[in-house]
């Protein structure tokens, strides 16, 4: 399991959430809830790898405040054969998800600000 994570300034955690449900068509859990001033959402998004024969998933976390977005995306499932490898399956689904969130931020009018981009391991 890999977890990325990025930081936002200038970009509001609802606008982020609703930019990113659309992107993914293959979303299968999306929830969005504001409690007082705190924000989050949760998308769940799935696939087919190739590289493994199996399913693999990812869990896209969304949370902030006004203008300041944190995203965290994890990547789950996908492992295959004897020994549970995933030749790099989580790894390609996180980039893929990444180069979507930093393709948004660019196109945004707002002009999203990237502060943070980094894998936690």
């Amino acid at each position: 399991m890999r977890v990325h994570r990025i930081i936002f300034n200038k970009a509001e955690p609802k606008e982020v959430y609703e930019k990113l449900s659309k992107e993914f068509g293959e979303v299968v859990y999306s929830n969005f809830q504001k409690v007082n001033n705190f924000c989050f959402g949760l998308l769940v998004s799935e696939k087919f790898s190739g590289r493994t024969w199996s399913d693999v998933a990812v869990i896209i976390l969304i949370s902030g405040m006004e203008d300041t977005t944190e995203i965290d995306i994890t990547s789950a499932g996908g492992r295959g054969g004897f020994l549970r490898l995933d030749y790099g399956t989580h790894a390609a689904y996180i980039k893929k998800v990444v180069k979507v969130i930093e393709q948004k931020a660019k196109e945004n009018s707002v002009s999203w600000e990237i502060v943070e981009s980094k894998y936690i391991e």
